[in-house]
């Protein structure tokens, strides 16, 4: 099944998997895995949740959108591919979610309306992978492999990169 990413959101767990969906699980009893839903598709790195709404990294598809208001029964609400060149990982931060791509930029997309995410923002990387995204306060941070660390600030309208740590090596 190729586990990537495992997310947890108070008594669910959800499991993106490379290669073969999304797993839903009821984890209310943590030694007992209650498996209650399922969504075949392919090439799922991460997801967050958000209300009903489960945002997914998918890989070459971009970011596919899912409405989670029936555990059970996933359903499909939108896709944005944009040629992003492998979407890994997502945060939400500002009311905007942050995509960072293996092979290509950073990317702001405005999801006020689920049905019809937009890109509003894009951050040239020079070509750096992006293996890891997190936030803090009002700050996003992107592992850019090896360029090193790169902070952006999410208030600004433009993504705007406030800080960085060069680094020797790889960061992942």
């Amino acid at each position: 099944h190729n586990a990537y990413d495992a997310y947890i959101d108070n008594k669910t767990l959800f499991i993106s998997c490379e290669s073969d969906g999304l797993y839903i699980f009821d984890i209310s009893i943590p030694t007992t895995l209650n498996k209650i839903g399922r969504y075949r598709g392919g090439g799922y790195y991460s997801a967050l949740r958000d209300g009903n709404y489960l945002y997914i990294a998918a890989g070459g598809a971009g970011l596919e959108i899912l409405d989670i208001s029936d555990l059970a029964n996933p359903k499909f609400v939108s896709n944005l591919e944009n040629d992003y060149g492998g979407i890994l990982q997502l945060v939400k931060a500002g009311g905007y979610l942050y995509l960072n791509s293996e092979f290509e930029n950073f990317y702001k997309i405005d999801v006020s309306d689920p049905k019809n995410p937009v890109q509003v923002g894009q951050f040239w990387v020079g070509g750096n992978h992006s293996l890891g995204i997190s936030t803090t306060g009002n700050y996003i941070v992107l592992a850019n492999s090896n360029y090193g660390i790169r902070i952006f600030d999410h208030r600004s309208t433009a993504i705007q990169q406030v800080g960085e740590f060069l680094s020797l090596g790889r960061v992942v």
